[in-house]
């Protein structure tokens, strides 16, 4: 009895480690061979069957790349559309989590329901809309323009997010702080914000990562001056050929700022899920 126990204990645990491997494979594979295209030259690129390293690593399709300005201000038009709109989506996403987190008044719930009513709607239903107000503003092709429309779904997100987090932490600490003399602002700052770091740096994370890589926003309301990265990646694919030998390069580019991002906060990312996850 005891031996077919530990026999089938065995077998879960070999089957679960073959299952984790599998998926593991079929999520890290193509970001590898998108890795290795990124040195093949052009012919190696077409070759059947597929050869999935590189005859000779080859950085001239990254010189290239490098060497085009327009894609250089792409990336430089996404790092400042993304840093304004997290920054702007936490500062406000504070402010109001805050608020239904710790005060009472009519129609709480139905005003949180319908915040995450927003979240639900396809980002389409909001496009002309959005063009409409933006033109009428001359906001086309800002960086202004740019930063409200996707403040549109990133501000919901963190409120919703940021609301959770700060009702796991005790308000008696805030009153604490203002017994001693601080104003409620002040303990916001000195005591809430501190203790919720995992929170504030996960949900600002992902606001990161979804203004970085919105791609149906940028289509209608950018055009040559501030055209994002992914408005640039879609320039390779031309009328007559896809460029694979630099859209590889360059989808590798793209990714390595949030990639060394999300590597630096890894820790108050997974802590931050964890403890939303369990306490809230």
């Amino acid at each position: 009895m005891i031996k077919s126990y530990k026999t089938i204990r065995y077998l879960n645990r070999t089957w679960a480690i073959i299952t984790s491997l599998a998926v593991m494979l079929y999520l890290i594979f193509p970001v590898f061979w998108l890795l290795m295209s990124s040195f093949k030259m052009p012919v190696e690129l077409f070759a059947s069957p597929p050869k999935i390293f590189p005859e000779a690593f080859s950085w001239s399709n990254y010189v290239k790349v490098l060497l085009d300005a327009s894609f250089l201000d792409s990336l430089k038009n996404s790092f400042i559309v993304a840093i304004f709109t997290t920054s702007a989506s936490l500062i406000i996403g504070t402010l109001a989590g805050y608020v239904f987190a710790r005060y009472r008044f009519k129609g709480k719930k139905t005003l949180l329901i319908l915040i995450l009513g927003t979240q639900m709607m396809p980002f389409v239903i909001i496009l002309i809309p959005l063009f409409v107000i933006m033109r009428r503003l001359q906001l086309i092709d800002t960086y202004l323009g740019l930063i409200f429309a996707y403040m549109t779904f990133s501000v919901p997100y963190a409120i919703w997010m940021l609301n959770a987090f700060f009702k796991t932490i005790p308000f008696e600490l805030e009153e604490a702080a203002m017994v001693d003399g601080c104003t409620r602002l002040k303990a916001i700052w000195k005591v809430l914000l501190p203790l919720s770091r995992p929170g504030v740096t996960s949900t600002g994370i992902f606001v990161l990562i979804g203004a970085w890589n919105h791609y149906l926003y940028a289509t209608v309301l950018s055009e040559s001056v501030t055209r994002t990265f992914p408005i640039r990646m879609q320039n390779f694919m031309g009328q007559e050929r896809v460029i694979y030998e630099q859209m590889y390069p360059a989808a590798i580019l793209g990714s390595l700022p949030i990639l060394i991002i999300v590597f630096i906060f890894q820790k108050n990312i997974i802590s931050g899920l964890t403890s939303g996850g369990i306490k809230s």
